[in-house]
């Protein structure tokens, strides 16, 4: 009994994991971890590039600027009132605030113009779901009304809204009626 303890206390263990064992394991996560940052690092900003997510759609600077300060004083507020924050210093605390905006970010008509598109199209988006899961129309009339919002999405609110030849295309009736028109047209 005193032997196997002596044998056990020889081996270089921690845990029962011998060390080469446990050196080897950490020695291959750094590795992983290194190679997988380096490869996400290098990559991600031509990824983003490729799916056309690097810029951002002029609607997300509005609802930020119009409501940052609103939303930032009324949680200022809030901690105010908490008795356990009685003893701040409030005064220099609220010299970290936003500064009142004083113009918006969108300057131009063509902007605001833009920006109300997008919220258009995102509005008909909703509804257009909407309509689906209520059975009126069907999914291909949804997919169909989303790939013609997307298109729209696309151009960041340029595009005007009644530009839209793949919905009147859909809708221009049934296939037999099309196809009826299209060879006495030819004829």
């Amino acid at each position: 009994m005193f032997r196997e303890r002596l044998l056990i206390s020889d081996c270089p263990c921690v845990n029962g994991y011998p060390d080469e064992l446990r050196k080897q394991v950490l020695f291959f996560t750094a590795a992983i971890v290194t190679l997988t940052l380096l490869l996400n690092a290098t990559t991600v900003r031509w990824l983003l590039g490729r799916l056309g997510l690097t810029g951002q759609h002029s609607a997300s600077f509005i609802d930020y600027s119009l409501h940052e300060r609103e939303n930032t004083l009324l949680y200022f507020e809030k901690l105010r009132k908490r008795d356990m924050l009685a003893g701040a210093d409030w005064e220099h605390v609220s010299s970290y605030l936003p500064s009142p905006v004083s113009k918006p970010m969108i300057e131009t008509t063509s902007d605001i113009v833009s920006a109300i598109r997008l919220r258009l199209q995102n509005k008909e988006k909703q509804l257009s779901a909407q309509l689906c899961t209520e059975g009126i129309i069907s999914v291909d009339t949804l997919r169909s009304l989303t790939v013609s919002t997307d298109d729209l999405f696309d151009h960041d609110g340029n595009r005007l809204l009644n530009n839209r030849k793949s919905i009147v295309n859909h809708f221009s009736g049934p296939m037999y009626i099309r196809l009826f028109r299209s060879t006495h047209s030819s004829s």
